[in-house]
């Protein structure tokens, strides 16, 4: 039985597939869950946001699509149909923020133009959770992983969360040869019928 004492538990409402579960137990700074549809990417995407906000009283997490629609079809549906409302204290339907119990904030966006990233110029964000990464360009990747910051405070060894340019580099060339190209402008190309979902964490 759940008191105001004892909010519920993400437990209640989710249970982790196996790839799920190997995907939530990664230490990885950036994690890539892939494939066909099935293993449910964007459910694990939004409950590892979920997890994290309540984990970290008073942080701040996105979850991003490239357009809205594929936002309000995918994380947004997921989000009204699982999440009981007790488990937070509001979601504005204008902003798309939620606010949890605890002050942490997660945010559901899309970056539908190639400089709309620039909407979180000065933000940072302790988790960011990718979509159907395929569809973003790899500006767009590389602006949001100047965003995955956090207080330092937050975390008692105070590691700093940007990666060196070579460090970045390197991670994207790993994406490249996982999808064997990165779409010029967003577009799904002729790995398309492999969806990919990409989290980065600070660490």
């Amino acid at each position: 039985m759940t008191s105001e004492k004892d909010p519920p538990r993400i437990s209640n409402s989710y249970k982790a597939f196996p790839r799920q579960k190997e995907f939530h137990e990664s230490k990885a700074k950036y994690r890539l869950f892939g494939g066909a549809a099935g293993p449910g990417k964007t459910k694990a995407l939004l409950w590892e946001a979920i997890g994290q906000a309540n984990e970290v009283a008073g942080c701040d997490t996105l979850l991003l699509r490239r357009t809205y629609p594929e936002l309000e079809s995918s994380l947004l549906s997921y989000f009204r149909r699982d999440v009981p409302r007790s488990m937070y204290e509001s979601y504005s339907e204008s902003k798309h923020v939620v606010t949890w119990l605890n002050g942490s904030t997660t945010r559901f966006g899309y970056c539908r133009n190639e400089n709309d990233v620039y909407q979180y110029q000065g933000a940072e964000f302790l988790f960011i959770g990718i979509d159907e990464l395929t569809h973003f360009t790899q500006k767009q990747w590389q602006f949001l992983t100047s965003r995955n910051r956090c207080p330092a405070e937050v975390y008692s060894n105070g590691k700093n969360a940007r990666l060196s340019r070579r460090r970045l580099e390197h991670f994207c060339r790993a994406i490249l040869q996982h999808l064997r190209y990165w779409a010029p402008h967003g577009a799904p190309g002729r790995h398309s019928a492999r969806s990919l979902v990409a989290a980065m964490d600070f660490h």
